[in-house]
């Protein structure tokens, strides 16, 4: 049990952080916010708590995390501020799509399909703009685009079109 209270001394917040009022107001926004991720809210809370001159101990019963946690967050934010506050890039394959080649896709999907062919789907701009439909389909969400979904009339290519509507 001693190496505990060692172990947890060793994390007071002897030093605690100073907020200047626009700080901790920034820092008190981003935990009551709906709209960023949990992580960084849980993150401001921590931030919060060291200012406040909370124990280590009492900060990770309430955000859930290890002192170790709480300690890397502090040095982060002193160093940074907020930005230090934010996600770092993870390890894994980056994102292998050039802004060249996004802004290729963007600028077909602008453009009317061949004939007689009335809108771009994820694999007919895929197989035009040589990438994969995985790819078109994330930059269609990024940019907010659902080229399948029109919202005005479109004319069928078909010749008897209206004969058929008709017959119905």
């Amino acid at each position: 049990m001693v190496g505990k209270v060692v172990y947890w001394r060793m994390f007071t917040s002897s030093d605690p952080i100073v907020l200047a009022p626009e700080q901790r107001q920034e820092l008190e926004a981003m935990t009551r916010s709906t709209r960023i991720r949990a992580g960084l809210a849980r993150r401001a809370r921590m931030i919060l708590g060291l200012a406040d001159g909370l124990s280590y101990e009492i900060i990770a019963e309430r955000c859930a995390a290890s002192p170790t946690t709480i300690s890397r967050w502090k040095v982060r934010y002193q160093s940074a501020g907020v930005a230090g506050l934010l996600d770092a890039p993870r390890s894994g394959r980056p994102d292998r799509l050039s802004p060249a080649k996004e802004a290729q896709i963007l600028r077909l999907t602008k453009q009317a399909p061949p004939k007689p062919l009335t809108q771009w789907s994820v694999r007919r701009m895929a197989k035009r703009a040589g990438v994969s439909p995985a790819t078109v389909q994330r930059v269609w969400q990024r940019a907010g685009l659902k080229p399948h979904r029109v919202e005005s009339y479109m004319e069928s290519p078909d010749p008897e079109f209206e004969q058929k509507a008709t017959a119905h």
